[in-house]
């Protein structure tokens, strides 16, 4: 007879089988939408990265089968094993069901499930339907499969009902057990032991929509999606969207045909947690941290309207690159919204012969700005790690945990003049994030160390010294006149105390030195949302393009859209509010603002949100052709 020590042989087989479907279910889908994959994905370009994420996904399904089987027993527990065995054939059957699903539904909307996973659950009424008339064959042909699976395994139980299990001394099964759980652990996360787990943004190399749908399988991002359905919900404001379309609605797809390529250098800088409050020439405060913006003030275009859609740096990441809000049941930008076909700058400036660059002082991976930079088309990016200190006045170098804003703005500045093409130029700052580093000192206008408050004041000084030396160079470079810089925060700096308004309120500040603009205080609401399409028009793009907001340079809508956990409301010039969705929840204004205005822009933005939502989720947001 034959030995098998633990089962090992099972989990052998176990996970060689999840592997096989995984790869199976790629190459079906690679044949059957051939036409999708035409020159833009090859099987064997993708062999590793597809490799790390189906380890990772044997990782999320195979774990708990392949500790029982390995739960240090003897003989008498060997039904233990036998459990495990057999959930382990379970979880095999589950995830083929699973990727035949995922497989037929891809010819949908061109991309696997993520949320879609549960309401195709509960929606078997329909969708059994649907199967049995239009994908009849295919039907067929899974079902003997799934029988003719199960009977293969009934087969390899019966034979190992016959092998002999030779225990090993407890201690070694103990140790066996202890090394699987590492290496388990290593695969769920996606074999980077230091960083972020692998996720699914990860997968769109050199920012290929169709090699990312390639890389991924239906039953990783099912998983993804199903976990982050437990805290989503599906909008369901309006019954019929397209009947319910208020009269002033503005689609987000949009083009600028009237818009010719102009060749203008674009930078914009991404200042953290920098509220509207803290810049003493825009808010007639007198905190004395910004003497350089508040002379910057004089010389641009200010919008002191202006608001981060969220409170989060990838909430004002996601609506900044791709102008969506944070949305129930699509993730984030990062977490699941990349799977959606979405507008991307980088690509967009490529066509018309930009270089582009992202960079950011934090580690590369945070806030996975490394795979957004990708998935976006910018053509370079880097992080903390590529950035070395240059500065001999720092009192501790390795303090800034998120990095020193004046070497990534140095950094910046260094690679475009490089360039002998336009540029496209975005950079995320860092050192003004808690916990707050000690700058030189002779940026520091309160003593460090005393007060939170002081600490962050004296960041905000050295981030305003570092853009104030940012600019004196850049006005050395014959590209200066060429050149339209925009600074603005990623969110507000967080304050339990403070009013909704200081919670969403930050600066936009548009420069455009040689271009005959003259300096304005605009009033106009506006927010992140906006900035995608204002990019667009300040370089002259004619391409189509789907933002939720509008060119600052055109008509837009008199609202600004935030989001705030589960609610979402607006500023207006006259006041505020937030709603749950069933009702408000608050709301600041005059008698006439509550009565006559919020239920108008309420009614309009729910069906903004429901009609966004549901254009993601069938990947309608952007057009192929972007």
């Amino acid at each position: 007879m034959k030995t098998s020590k633990y089962h090992y042989h099972g989990i052998f087989v176990l996970v060689v089988a999840m592997l096989v479907l995984l790869n199976a279910s790629r190459v079906i889908n690679y044949m059957v939408y051939a036409d999708y994959y035409q020159n833009k994905a090859s099987l064997f370009e993708i062999m590793l990265p597809a490799l790390m994420f189906d380890l990772q996904t044997c990782g999320y399904l195979l774990t708990i089968p392949i500790l029982l089987i390995l739960f240090p027993t003897g003989n008498k527990f060997k039904l233990l094993k036998s459990v495990g065995l057999n959930l382990g054939f379970v979880v095999l059957l589950v995830a083929a069901i699973a990727l035949f699903a995922d497989t037929l539904y891809f010819g949908i909307v061109n991309r696997h499930a993520f949320r879609d996973a549960l309401l195709l659950m509960t929606e078997l009424d329909f969708v059994l339907p649907l199967l049995l008339s239009n994908y009849l064959l295919p039907f067929v042909a899974g079902l003997v499969a799934l029988v003719a699976a199960i009977a293969l395994w009934l087969r390899y139980l019966q034979c190992t009902s016959r092998w002999v299990i030779k225990p090993a001394r407890w201690s070694h099964q103990l140790s066996v057990l202890l090394v699987s759980i590492f290496l388990l652990l290593i695969c769920i996360r996606g074999f980077d032991i230091e960083g972020k787990p692998q996720s699914m943004i990860d997968a769109y190399i050199d920012h290929n929509e169709q090699q990312a749908n390639l890389v991924l399988n239906g039953v990783y991002t099912s998983i993804k999606g199903l976990t982050a359905s437990k805290k989503s919900r599906q909008y369901h404001f309006v019954d019929n969207l397209e009947q319910a379309q208020p009269r002033q609605f503005k689609a987000f797809s949009s083009t600028f045909s009237d818009n010719t390529p102009n060749d203008r250098n674009l930078f914009i800088i991404l200042v953290e947690a920098l509220s509207y409050e803290y810049i003493d020439a825009l808010a007639g405060t007198s905190y004395g941290a910004t003497p350089f913006l508040d002379q910057l003030a004089k010389k641009s275009e200010v919008y002191d309207n202006f608001y981060a859609v969220g409170q989060r740096s990838y909430y004002g990441m996601q609506g900044i690159l791709f102008g969506i809000p944070p949305l129930d049941g699509i993730g984030y930008i990062g977490g699941g919204l990349e799977l959606s076909r979405l507008s991307k700058i980088g690509d967009m400036a490529a066509k018309h012969g930009y270089y582009t660059q992202m960079l950011q002082s934090s580690n590369r991976d945070s806030i996975r700005l490394n795979s957004i930079a990708n998935y976006a088309g910018f053509d370079t990016y880097l992080g903390r790690s590529d950035i070395p200190v240059t500065r001999t006045d720092y009192p501790n170098p390795e303090a800034a945990q998120f990095g020193w804003d004046y070497e990534m703005l140095m950094k910046t500045l260094s690679l475009v003049n490089q360039q002998s093409k336009p540029f496209l130029s975005f950079s995320f700052t860092g050192t003004m994030h808690m916990p707050y580093a000690e700058p030189p000192k002779q940026w520091q206008i309160y003593r460090h160390g005393e007060d939170r408050m002081n600490d962050f004041l004296n960041t905000v000084r050295y981030t305003d010294q570092s853009l104030r030396e940012f600019f004196a160079l850049a006005e050395q470079q014959p590209w200066f006149k060429q050149t339209t810089f925009m600074i603005m925060a990623d969110h507000t700096l967080f304050n339990a105390g403070a009013s909704l308004k200081k919670s969403f309120h930050i600066p936009l500040f548009i420069y455009r030195p040689g271009q005959g603009v003259a300096p304005t205080r605009h009033k106009m609401m506006a927010s992140q949302l906006d900035i995608l399409p204002t990019v667009i028009d300040l370089l002259g793009f004619d391409d189509s393009f789907s933002a939720m907001g509008q060119s600052l340079y055109r008509a837009k809508d008199d609202y600004s859209i935030i989001v705030k956990g589960n609610l979402f409301g607006a500023f207006t010039k006259n006041g505020n509010f937030l709603t749950a969705g069933e009702q408000i929840v608050h709301q600041e204004g005059s008698t006439e603002f509550v009565e006559q205005e919020i239920p108008t822009i309420e009614k309009q933005m729910k069906y903004k949100f429901q009609k966004a939502q549901r254009l993601i989720l069938d990947n309608q947001w952007a057009t192929v052709e972007q």
